[in-house]
This record gives C-alpha cells, structure tokens and sequence, in this order.
C-alpha cells in the first residue's frame, strides 16, 4: 500500500513539474523592449495603399497630431511626441554639417558613398514636371496613371518600400497630375517616407555600428543631421552613452525645406526626396517672403507659451520658421511673426533641418 502511495505521489510531482515547465516556457506575455529602442517602434511597418482605413497620412497634423499605429497601417510616425531625446549638449544642436568631418578613424565606417543602401532603379519611370505625362507610348494618360500605381502596389508588395519612395518623389506635385491623382500620390507618400526615413527599419543607409568613444552628436555631425533626430528614430536617451556595437538607424543630410505659401503647407526633402509635409500659418506683415533661404541658427526660447512659441528657426534676411500659443494662426495669414507651426509641428522640424539647410519659399 505505501508502495502504492509512493507511486502515485511521484506521478501526481511530474504532472505538476511538467504543466510549471510548459507555463513557463509558453508565458504570451510580452517581454519589455530594450531600453534604447522606443515603444511601438521595434517592429517592422506596414504599407497601406490609399483608399484603405489605414491611408491617414503620419505628418499631417491636421487630423489632430501624430495618429497612432492603429490609423496609419501599423507605420512608425515620425517621432512620438510624448518620447525624450535627452539633455542637450554641444549647445543643444548639432553644428553645421561638414561633408568632410568623420567619425571614429578605428571603426573603418566612413559614411556610405552617394547612391545610399543600392537601391535598384524603379520598375516604372516617373515623369518630370517639365516633360508630358508618360502614357507609355498608349497614348492613355491616365490610364498609365493606373497601372503605374499598381505597379507601386506590387513592388511594395515585395517589400521596396525605398524604391516606392524614390519613384513617388518624382510623381510629388507634378502639375500634370490630376487632383485625384496627386492626393494619391501624396497619401501614399506620406506613409512610405515615414516608414523609409522615420522608421528604425535600415532602408537608406546601411547601420552605424557605435564605436568605443562615440556619442550621437558626434554620429549626427557625420551625416548633416541634428542628433535629436538620430536620438528619435533611435529611441536614445542619453545621447551622450551610446553601446560600443549597439546598430543605429542613419540617415544622411542635410534636410531642406519648401513652403508652398499658397497652399499654406512646408514640404521636407532630403536628397531631392519626399520626407513628410506640415501646416503653416504666415504672419500678417509677410508678403514679399518668396526666395531662397539658408537655416542661419537654432533657438530654443525659455517661455513655451511664447506668442512665437519655443522653437525659433533663424533663416538668412531675418526671416524666421517658429511656433505660436495660438493654434488657430496655423492655416492663416493673420498670425505674428514670419512662418510658423503648431507646437508638435515645430519641434519636429526644429529636430530635423540643420544649420544650413535651405528653404525655398514659393506662392
């Protein structure tokens, strides 16, 4: 009988032990994110083509801010708004790019050369804006339209999010696009560039493998980009204690600008490419604002209820792109000051041009 006992004693231990070995090895709850990586920002996007639920575009602040994954198809947004980026050293920004400065001489990863990641050439053409429409030899206009976005449709498909961005750059405010046609284009654009440029995903440039001795402003200085940027896409919060071998997303600058006053909209480009659009106001005692314009400084003011808001761009001939405490400016031309953003907005472009970036300004 106790032999009996004993038995069933050791076979009721084992069931036990097994179902505590399958919980735990089967535990569904998911593990905490490193501590470099930000929130939501670990997997890789999605790409959502317009006309779906997911089609609402991550830069345009008009919908109410930056929306979250649920809305635009699972894309990272261009930074969350509520995410750190650190103290500010070096005087809060990174100096102005030089194409010449390196980074650590023993880590033998000089900046990639022109041309990016090889991004092969897209499978469909784009035409110019100062050439016809490519009908590809049909002579059905929009009808190669069509079958140029479903193209696109298909290379995304396969996963040429960069090479989707390339070709929809050139397509970007072609005026012989029809109104449907541009909205489009931009929709769609709007969603890749996030996922291209924004995203931690390495699909402009190869990562940067951090060296022994590194920090990001001396990282972001290499590329022509400030090192908030870097520090949002990365999920870094302290850019000074960056990991010898920890990868980083990179991208190479600078970031130019061209505000549209007539449409009321400041469009971001980096090597000629589209990277995202925002809403601007343009003050009362602006009329004569069209030229070209190089980023001279970057301010931060103390007061964030400022009527200018807290972040000043300084642009050549004392023009300047900066916030306002009133968002109602943003769509206007009755506002203080030269151009200006919503608060998120301005922050977020403060982040990326540089010192010496250009920004054309066009009615």
């Amino acid at each position: 009988m106790n032999s009996l006992k004993t038995v069933l004693t050791v076979i009721v231990l084992a069931v036990v032990a097994g179902a505590v070995y399958v919980l735990i090895n089967n535990n569904d709850t998911p593990s905490t994110p490193p501590p470099d990586v930000a929130d939501g920002w670990s997997n890789p996007p999605k790409v959502e083509m317009p006309g779906s639920p997911a089609a609402e575009s991550p830069f345009d602040s008009r919908s109410g801010g930056v929306p979250p994954a649920s809305s635009t198809g699972g894309l990272a947004p261009p930074f969350s708004p509520n995410q750190p980026s650190g103290s500010a050293p070096e005087g809060g920004m990174a100096p102005p790019f030089s194409p010449t400065s390196g980074l650590n001489a023993s880590s033998g990863q000089a900046p990639w050369p022109e041309g990016g990641a090889g991004v092969t050439p897209p499978s469909v053409p784009a035409p110019s804006a100062d050439s016809p429409l490519a009908d590809d030899g049909s002579g059905d206009v929009r009808g190669a339209f069509a079958r140029f976005m479903e193209a696109a449709h298909n290379d995304l498909e396969q996963g040429k999010l960069a090479e989707v961005h390339q070709t929809l750059s050139l397509w970007y405010d072609n005026p012989q696009l029809t109104p449907d046609e541009a909205r489009q284009i931009t929709e769609l654009l709007d969603q890749v560039a996030g996922t291209v440029v924004y995203s931690p995903e390495h699909l402009l440039e190869r990562p940067y493998t951090v060296q022994s001795g590194d920090t990001l402003p001396r990282i972001a200085r290499a590329y022509g980009v400030p090192w908030q940027l870097l520090a949002k896409i990365n999920g870094i919060q302290d850019p000074e204690n960056l990991q010898p071998g920890q990868e980083l997303k990179v991208v190479r600058g600078p970031f130019d600008a061209v505000i549209h006053l007539d449409t009321h909209e400041l469009t971001l480009k980096l090597g000629g490419l589209y990277a995202g659009r925002f809403p601007i106001g343009i003050g009362r005692d602006q009329r004569d604002l069209e030229g070209t314009y190089f980023v001279e400084d970057k301010i931060l003011q103390p007061d964030p209820n400022a009527p200018l808001g807290q972040f000043w761009i300084k642009l050549t001939d004392q023009i300047g792109i900066h916030g306002t405490n009133d968002p109602r400016y943003v769509g206007s031309d009755d506002g203080p000051g030269s151009i200006c953003l919503d608060q998120q907005d301005i922050e977020d472009v403060h982040d990326i041009l540089s010192i010496g970036s250009r920004v054309q300004i066009l009615r």
